[in-house]
């Protein structure tokens, strides 16, 4: 049914574009949406009419190469940030976890801050020195 939705949306653009003769209304009409390639991907995998679970890797994989260095040089700059001979001690899972926090949260330090003040058995856990001392232990879920 997503296909014939498809192709029916695709013969209507095409009987439009073929009904109008002068040129200008030719160019008007015919100005496609652009899709991003991501967008066509993921549409066309999510048609399920012939199971493919190679190509849905590949795409997936082609997708998670960045197309650039520069979104990492700025991960390692705010690692260098985070991890400085200051705070040498720190585990490789909790400068992850604050990358994480840095890079993915969108609030601001007064919505963190009431956020904080929000909660006591976090600033209880905030002031502890547990963090610090076990080295074994999993205290970053």
């Amino acid at each position: 049914s997503t296909t014939t939705a498809t192709t029916k949306l695709l013969n209507k653009e095409f009987e439009e574009e073929q009904d109008s003769n002068d040129d200008d209304e030719l160019k008007e009409s015919s100005a496609i949406k652009e899709i991003r390639s991501d967008q066509l991907w993921a549409m066309l995998l999510s048609i399920k009419l012939t199971p493919s679970p190679n190509l849905h890797k590949l795409i997936c994989f082609l997708f998670s190469i960045p197309c650039s260095n520069a979104f990492v040089e700025s991960v390692f700059s705010a690692m260098k940030h985070l991890y400085d001979d200051k705070r040498n001690r720190m585990s490789t899972k909790l400068v992850a976890a604050e990358l994480k926090i840095r890079f993915n949260s969108f609030l601001s330090c007064t919505e963190v801050y009431n956020i904080f003040l929000s909660k006591p058995e976090l600033l209880k856990l905030i002031h502890c020195n547990e963090k610090y001392c076990a080295k074994n232990n999993e205290l970053i879920n």
